[in-house]
């Protein structure tokens, strides 16, 4: 499987991402509105970036990163 791996555009890609963490570990996972509400209190004064991986194929989501 091919893959690229872009900058996240939220509040867009906040189902996706809920959706893979649902895939990996169906016991827990957050909801789109919880990602904007923990993504809404972060301190601007340090840096924060979202990465999702997409399959070049059908451009499906299928992996984030939080560095």
């Amino acid at each position: 499987m091919q893959f690229s791996i872009r900058s996240a555009i939220l509040p867009q890609d906040y189902a996706a991402i809920a959706g893979v963490l649902a895939a990996e570990n169906p016991g827990w996972s957050a909801t789109v509105e919880e990602w904007a509400h923990e993504d809404a209190g972060r301190d601007p004064r340090y840096h924060h970036a979202t990465f999702v991986a997409e399959s070049m194929a059908d451009h499906d989501r299928c992996g984030f990163c939080e560095p």
